[in-house]
């Protein structure tokens, strides 16, 4: 029966293990764990260990007479998988791999996987929740939130990889002022007729409601200011005004009709702050049944517009979680309940505050400054207003409390600002007597995407949409595609263009380590030759333009490993190897950019193969199935990355 081994890596290392272990217990040493590490070049093996330096400083004994000893152990073992083993300087034991035997494991094991090459068996099948993208329904998805929905993604499809059933949420964020500034504007104009794409329309009338409200904050504050006769704080309030004019001058010249109409309504408004403030009331109240139809009407508009861009890059949920129908429900009341029972609340000014910083104390959750990256002691929670109204991070404590309930692992990507308020929700969800809060919510943390030139506000109506940048895309893409590809019918050349684009956008925003922040540049986006999603999309055509022109069926037919010699063929072979070993590292650490490195770097290794070795025109024939074999091995490898990524993997290109 052929042998299948969804980690071939995994055996190699774990026979090494072994045999130091067994050796170690025969020397009658007592040791913790043995550390393994690739050596700097494979002339030194495949792996290496320095525990017999480690041991040796620890015991009082010479560490390569101690090296020698334990390699005199294993050359008696019978072994598999392991060529040899050499003691090098001091006292590293260097493993060299079987290679034939390891590598007609490997490529049988990806033939009979298939699909499911990558895809891991775990022992416990967790149920996890990612929740993400998560777009206050205000305006459309930009290219900085777009960061979000391609890390949430990838992470779930990662964690699918490793084994785990996972499920995709998106938290609708519609009770709070935000929402009632673009609902107050939409009702002013009279529930207008929507142009365009909706999430693009209703962004405007938020930014110019927003804008509006703050010059009329401003010149009140001016009045005030002048009355008092600062002058420090007039200049500055100026500085702002005159800001706040220039941005109402542009959103203006987007659409005077709007604008005006807008500018004469707030204007005819007493207190439209008060207006505001008593929509979000009602609404969060669930006490006025308009305000309630109006403000659904206008999320579930937006989330149209959101649907239709996430459908574009291949974004799914299984779930849309209402926010309001959280706090309609009673479970944000009842959260606030069990809060108000612990004595960490108090009323101060006739608002509820929980001390986070003395239940962190108490609970002996002090490090949690190191755990989630904060270096200041944590100032108490406002849980609700004075108006009775609560704050989102209230509401927030209830979902994730939600959450933990039905999921044995909670996920939630969001922004590099928001650390604050998430330490203090998970120091309020342990004070709830939520168990091993630290180990199962997880916050994935994200940096700023900027374009140069460019500060982004949806306040001031300034967005790169997602939309934007993906049209963007694929027009450069387009170009490309029909300078590689001159014959190609247009219905073809966009298709694949639009993958491209989509695959482009993708790879720059998860390839990077999430809490660093991105610099967005098309050079870099779009580049054929080196570290980008496109380069990846044409590796694995590459793969599939040789498979498709093989004239023997190499799926079939047998081959013979020793024919795979060249260290080009063995070096990629070995990275291959390694493949599910990056799923399980990467789904451990969240960090799906270890995913589009490995991606990467398999990318170039089998470029320089393919550019230094003949497939198709290989002599003789064994050879050349044999390298067929290694090129189904990458092709399949890269697929099943690419997929992770949320790549589409393109046939042709």
């Amino acid at each position: 029966m052929l042998e299948v081994s969804r980690r071939p890596w995994k055996l190699f290392e774990d026979e090494c293990r072994g045999l130091v272990s067994q050796a170690l217990t025969e020397l009658g040493i007592e040791f913790d764990d043995i550390p393994f590490e690739p050596p700097p070049s494979y002339v030194y093996g495949e792996l290496a260990t320095p525990i017999c330096m480690m041991l040796a400083k620890k015991l009082g004994l010479n560490q390569r007479d101690l090296a020698l000893k334990v390699k005199s152990r294993m050359d008696k073992a019978s072994r598999r998988f392991i060529a040899q083993v050499d003691v090098a300087g001091p006292g590293y034991l260097n493993f060299y791999l079987e290679k034939p035997t390891f590598f007609k494991l490997l490529i049988s094991s990806i033939q009979a996987l298939g699909n499911e090459w990558g895809q891991l068996e775990s022992e416990r099948k967790l149920k996890v929740i990612v929740e993400h993208t998560s777009v206050n329904p205000i305006h459309p998805i930009g290219i900085g939130h777009a960061r979000n929905s391609f890390l949430g993604d990838s992470i779930a499809s990662l964690l699918e990889a490793r084994g785990y059933e996972v499920r995709r949420h998106f938290y609708i964020d519609d009770v709070g002022r935000q929402t009632s500034i673009l609902t107050y504007g939409y009702r002013l104009l009279g529930s207008p007729k929507i142009q365009g794409k909706p999430d693009k329309f209703l962004g405007f009338i938020y930014a110019v409601t927003s804008c509006i409200l703050e010059v009329k904050r401003l010149k009140s504050e001016l009045e005030s200011c002048r009355s008092r006769r600062s002058e420090d704080e007039y200049r500055r309030l100026t500085s702002q005004l005159d800001d706040w004019v220039g941005v109402a001058a542009e959103l203006r010249g987007r659409d005077e009709k709007i604008f005006d109409k807008l500018l004469e309504s707030i204007e005819s408004d007493q207190d439209p702050e008060a207006s505001i403030a008593e929509m979000n009331k009602l609404y969060e109240k669930h006490s006025d049944e308009d305000i309630v139809k109006i403000t659904r009407e206008v999320v579930s508009l937006c989330l149209e517009g959101f649907r239709e861009t996430l459908s574009r890059v291949g974004v799914k949920f299984d779930s849309w979680d209402w926010e309001s129908e959280l706090v309609w429900s009673g479970e944000v009341d009842r959260i606030l309940s069990l809060l108000k029972a612990t004595p960490y609340c108090r009323i101060v000014e006739s608002a509820l505050v929980f001390d986070v910083a003395e239940a962190a104390r108490d609970l002996g959750l002090e490090s949690y400054k190191s755990y989630i990256g904060i270096d200041l002691e944590v100032p108490p929670l406002t849980l609700t207003r004075a108006d009775g109204t609560t704050l989102y991070t209230t509401r927030d404590i209830a979902y994730a409390f939600r959450k933990l309930k039905l999921y044995d692992l909670s996920i939630t990507v969001i922004g590099i600002d928001q650390k604050l308020p998430q330490t203090q929700l998970m120091i309020a969800l342990s004070a709830l007597g939520v168990g091993r809060v630290f180990d199962r919510y997880k916050p994935l943390f994200y940096g700023l995407v900027k374009l140069p030139g460019y500060k982004m506000s949806s306040r001031r109506g300034r967005i790169i949409t997602l939309d934007e940048v993906l049209d963007e895309a694929k027009i450069r893409a387009l170009i490309e595609v029909r300078k590689r590809s001159p014959d190609i019918d247009a219905e073809e050349a966009d298709r694949i263009a639009e993958a491209i684009a989509v695959g482009a956008v993708k790879y720059a925003l998860i390839s990077v380590s999430p809490e660093k922040d991105i610099t967005f540049n098309w050079d870099r986006v779009l580049n054929f030759e080196m570290n980008s999603g496109p380069f990846l999309q044409y590796a694995y055509a590459r793969a599939c333009s040789i498979l498709a022109k093989a004239d023997i069926d190499y799926v079939k037919t047998d081959f013979d490993p020793m024919l795979l010699r060249d260290e080009l063929e063995e070096d990629l072979l070995i990275h291959i190897s390694k493949y599910p070993e990056v799923v399980w590292s990467s789904s451990e650490n969240l960090a799906v950019h270890m995913v589009a490195e490995y991606a990467n770097e398999l990318a170039m290794k089998f470029n320089t193969f393919y550019d230094k070795l003949p497939v198709l025109k290989a002599e003789p024939q064994e050879l050349k199935i044999a390298r067929l074999k290694l090129v189904y091995a990458f092709k399949s490898t890269l697929g099943s990355a690419l997929r992770i990524l949320g790549i589409k993997p393109l046939e042709r290109m």
